[in-house]
């Protein structure tokens, strides 16, 4: 009789970090694992070191790595494959409110109004502020004319600016 060795090698087994992506100011999601390789009906409870997530600290809109640690099993020769998870800029509308005035009197102010601002942020993280102008002047006669936005930068945001109108109206004569 012949003596014969076997050898049983441990199955290939790939933990790959599903890449993600959410909205500045949005709570991250649960980081998703793919497992490719496990056999006989087996799953990760058969792991006798977990796989681990480890992200950077997040400090605005951009792309981080998804790194993977850990991993370990009897009888599996683990793969990890790091992901990627990206923070978008959270989307933040500028408008300005429909404004009227007589003709011949001054321009009023153009407040802009924004929706969108997070984490208890406003106005103040503007880089670029928003102002807004219109070419009617005190002599520009009775019509409609734009209130244009412009400016408005941020690290966190994606702005829009919403533009408005300003109505110039014919002076109601006053009689005595």
């Amino acid at each position: 009789d012949k003596e014969v060795t076997l050898t049983v090698n441990k199955a290939p087994l790939t933990v790959t970090a599903v890449n993600a992506s959410w909205l500045f100011g949005e709570e991250s999601p649960e980081f998703e694992l793919v497992y490719d390789g496990f056999v006989n009906d087996e799953d990760a409870s058969v792991l006798t070191t977990p796989v681990s997530v480890f992200i950077p600290p997040v400090i605005g809109p951009g792309t981080y790595p998804i790194v993977l640690s850990g991993g370990e099993a009897a009888n599996y020769e683990i793969t990890l494959v790091n992901g990627t998870f990206t923070i978008n800029k959270a989307p933040l509308i500028v408008t300005v409110v429909n404004a009227s005035r007589a003709y011949g009197e001054k321009n009023p102010e153009f407040p802009p109004v924004y929706d969108g601002f997070v984490n208890g942020e406003d106005s103040s993280v503007l880089t670029t502020p928003v102002s807004a102008s219109t070419p009617a002047t005190i002599e520009s006669p009775p019509g409609e004319y734009p209130i244009e936005l412009s400016g408005g930068e941020a690290p966190n945001y994606e702005i829009t600016l919403v533009n408005g109108t300003l109505t110039v109206v014919r002076q109601t004569p006053v009689i005595t």
